[in-house]
């Protein structure tokens, strides 16, 4: 994000906010800019979030297809050792 840092100081001190007082505020936002999440971010986020989410889907697909089995052959071998 680019910030014309001289023309919001003038603005600023054009609404009656004291230069040092537009200074210091207008450095205190170019150095929390940086750690602000821009759109990019944000669609990449939801990218990530929406992979992790399909995994956890598939994972949970996956269970529900294998415990059945596991229990099949669980009541099979013991049904095999009372036999």
């Amino acid at each position: 994000m680019i910030l014309d840092t001289h023309k919001l100081i003038e603005e600023l001190i054009d609404t009656g906010v004291k230069k040092k007082t537009a200074e210091v505020f207008v450095r205190g936002i170019n150095e929390a800019k940086d750690d602000l999440a821009t759109k990019s971010d944000i669609t990449n986020l939801k990218d990530i979030m929406a992979t992790k989410a399909d995994v956890s889907e598939a994972k949970y697909d996956i269970l529900k297809a294998i415990v059945p089995i596991g229990l099949t052959i669980v009541l099979l071998l013991v049904g095999l050792l009372l036999k």
